[in-house]
């Protein structure tokens, strides 16, 4: 119980604490932990890399250069061509119809055109102007080959030189392109474009167009008769077809006029000693392609396209915008901090930064380790140069400077305020352009205003108007000032004063203080009485059960159907005629039930007999008979109904089944002295036992009945023995005297000696 009651202390105090906390918090504020201001800023600065890169390329019609992205600017080229020479090209030899000629089955089967090469050339495929009637769902195969020429006979000689391919036509007159699986080299001298239609069937019919009026040329044109079985062959009419191919000829780059085409501006090459060599050289271009693969196309006089093979060296720059973080911080140096993502794309790769006048104490970490000494730096001409032997692919750059914290000075007309009052400062003229960021803190350390100006476009005041209740006491005013190169910084203080009014959340604090503690004094007194009371109340329910063993003489169980006693007990008093008493209480109950006509399972009556109290309980199949001196307490009633359900609970079936055998019911007697505390009437026996732990009040108590067994001259006491040198009872001796009995210090002796 005392610990109960010291919680409720123990919760009361930490209560009342934090409501003072709250009071002393309010009249004393806690100031914020003050801080050195900074304010970071985030301007862009130019930087610019520079590569030179080599390469060589071969059978290219044109400049093809790869660069690292669109935003880098060729400075200056300069190419090598070591060979230059035609392309391919399409010779039109004739394009004129005036007619045609047919191949067909049993007609002319075989058509063939003469052909003069007059140097070596390279064919790549021929084109015929012509259509086809097809008739038979599988038409035999039509073949395009070049053979060579018969001079004698004015007929191809049979020698095929290179793949024939299959005839590539449609239904429809026009030009059709024979693209020959593999080039086809052919020296100078004559040959014959051969269409081989010995294959065709009946219904099919295929039509190449010819020019037999006006043709550019005089050359032969030869047919297969495959009724006759002989060639046949006229002069001067001529099949119209065209020839794609590659001449071995070289050039000088001035007699063709050749230019190469940059930045929408003609550049010529210029002859380079030996025919097909050239050189072109461009310098202070400053020309962005515009894309990843730089096309520079190469123009000439003679309308064919030429192949090249070239050696180049180009130079390259780019200029990126790199975000700076900018730290500006009271008693401080301005720190500046870049961090350059730098790709490295040639053999020779650097970076230039021209950083501005003011900056100073310059350091350079790659991968967090110092380079500044390898670093060209020169404050003179304001550059930071990065060579290209610190260029490597996957760096983390760090590049940290400082600048002086530029002073500048604010117009304070008034640095005392009060409450309702505008705090106004303005930048003194002339004011430097830039960005203006002021930040006013109050007394407390907390930012309670921030406004920006941007000079010379924005007013150069700061107005902040006070509320009517402001926390008195020093106010700073820190105006950060930057520009894209420079920063500063300038603090000022102001006075707030505020008269003393006592707040009127102070007077609600109070008001709540002095509530609060009324309740929690109504709440103690009501937890100090109630804890007395529980107190008092255990007190006397144990000095009512110590009271109501001493009261009971005499204990019976009975059978409630016949009356027979199943066990009793004399405690106090005389012995008694158990059965008597059963039969004369079995009478009673008769004359009960009989008299009220009910017959319960569970009922309690008291009785009185001369100097004794009859308390006659009944439960289900028994009954409990107490013959007590006086008249028991209700906690005694309590008592008896635990009691009956305790024997029914061990008893109740033997109780049942009951068959004349009185020795199971024996065991009542422990149910008894558990319950009602009888042990505490019966003499006591003080057993000796050293390993026992025993309080020091236990202890007493051992020696109070050794003491009284050493007076009396007697192997045993009663509890009444020693409650007697008390001067009052106390519920305390009598719980100790229980716990020695259960510790079996103290042995009951249920028949008392004689």
């Amino acid at each position: 119980m005392r610990s109960y009651h010291d919680k409720n202390v123990v919760y009361l105090i930490i209560i009342s604490f934090i409501i003072l906390l709250q009071i002393i918090c309010f009249i004393y504020p806690i100031r914020a932990q003050e801080q050195s201001p900074v304010l970071q800023i985030n301007p862009s600065f130019v930087l610019t890399e520079y590569a030179d890169d080599l390469g060589q390329k071969t059978n290219e019609t044109s400049i093809n250069i790869n660069i690292p992205s669109s935003t880098w600017n060729l400075s200056s080229i300069d190419i090598n061509f070591t060979s230059i020479k035609m392309s391919s090209e399409t010779v039109t030899l004739e394009e004129y119809e005036t007619g045609f000629e047919t191949i067909r089955k049993n007609f002319f089967e075989i058509l063939g055109m003469q052909l003069n090469i007059s140097e070596q050339s390279t064919f790549f495929a021929v084109e015929i102007f012509g259509y086809k009637i097809e008739g038979s769902i599988n038409p035999g195969p039509v073949y395009v080959r070049i053979e060579g020429w018969d001079s004698g006979s004015r007929r191809p000689n049979g020698i095929i030189y290179g793949e024939q391919i299959e005839l590539n036509i449609t239904q429809i007159p026009g030009w059709y392109i024979q693209t020959f699986n593999s080039p086809i080299i052919l020296s100078p001298g004559y040959y014959c474009l051969v269409i081989d239609g010995s294959n065709v069937k009946s219904q099919d019919k295929y039509y190449w167009y010819i020019n037999n009026q006006n043709p550019n040329s005089s050359l032969y044109m030869c047919m297969y008769d495959g009724e006759e079985g002989v060639w046949q062959n006229r002069f001067g009419d001529v099949f119209l077809h065209k020839i794609k191919r590659q001449v071995d000829r070289s050039y000088y780059p001035e007699d063709i006029n050749m230019t190469a085409r940059i930045n929408n501006k003609l550049y010529p090459v210029q002859n380079e000693g030996a025919i097909g060599t050239g050189k072109l050289s461009v310098t202070k271009l400053n020309f962005c392609p515009g894309c990843f693969n730089m096309n520079i196309f190469i123009s000439n006089n003679i309308s064919t396209e030429l192949l090249l093979d070239y050696n180049y060296c180009i130079c390259i720059h780019n200029s990126f915008i790199e975000k700076a973080t900018g730290i500006i911080r009271q008693d401080s140096n301005i720190q500046w901090i870049l961090q350059p993502s730098i790709t490295r794309f040639s053999f020779n790769h650097s970076l230039k930064f021209n950083f501005p006048k003011n900056w100073f104490n310059f350091s350079i970490l790659m991968n967090g380790i110092n380079i500044t000494s390898l670093i060209y730096l020169n404050y003179s001409s304001r550059l930071l140069y990065l060579p290209n032997s610190t260029i490597v692919n996957g760096i983390n750059w760090k590049i940290t400077a400082n600048s002086p914290n530029i002073n500048f000075q604010l117009n304070v007309p008034k640095s005392i305020f009060g409450p309702q009052q505008d705090i106004l400062f303005s930048i003194q003229e002339p004011a430097m352009p830039g960005n203006y960021t002021i930040i006013l803190y109050n007394s407390l350390g907390f930012p309670i205003d921030v406004q920006n100006l941007q000079l010379p476009d924005d007013t150069n005041l700061y107005q902040y108007s006070l509320s009517a209740n402001p926390e008195a006491g020093i106010y700073r005013g820190l105006v950060f000032w930057n520009n894209a190169t420079d920063a500063g910084l300038s603090i000022y203080e102001f006075q707030i004063e505020v008269p003393f009014i006592v707040p009127i959340e102070l007077i609600y604090r109070i008001l709540f203080l002095i509530l609060a503690v009324l309740i929690l004094s109504c709440l103690s007194f009501i937890l100090v009485k109630r804890t007395k009371r529980i107190k008092a109340e255990r007190k006397q329910r144990i000095h009512n059960e110590y009271m109501d063993a001493l009261n009971i003489d005499y204990f019976i169980v009975s059978d409630k159907n016949s009356g027979l006693c199943l066990y009793d007990q004399n405690i106090a008093g005389d012995k008694m005629d158990s059965s008597l008493i059963s039969s004369f209480l079995q009478a009673i109950r008769s004359f009960g039930i009989e008299l009220t006509k009910s017959k319960q399972e569970s009922q309690t009556i008291k009785l009185e007999y001369h100097d004794f109290k009859i308390l006659m309980s009944e439960f289900k199949d028994f009954r409990l008979v107490f013959i007590m001196k006086d008249n028991p307490s209700e906690d005694f009633i309590d008592s008896v109904d635990l009691i009956s359900r305790k024997i029914d609970d061990n008893f109740g079936k033997a109780i049942e089944n009951f068959d004349g055998g009185l020795d199971v019911f024996k065991e009542i007697r422990n149910i008894l002295e558990k319950y009602l505390y009888i042990s505490l009437i019966y003499p006591l026996r003080v057993e000796r036992k050293k390993k026992i732990k025993i309080t020091q009040n236990e202890k007493a108590i051992i020696d109070q009945a050794l003491k009284i067994l050493e007076q009396r001259n007697s192997d045993y006491f009663y509890v009444s023995h020693l409650i007697e040198i008390k001067s009052k009872f106390q519920v305390k001796d009598v719980e100790d005297i229980l716990k020695l009995i259960k510790k079996e210090i103290f042995i009951p002796m249920v028949v008392t000696p004689e």
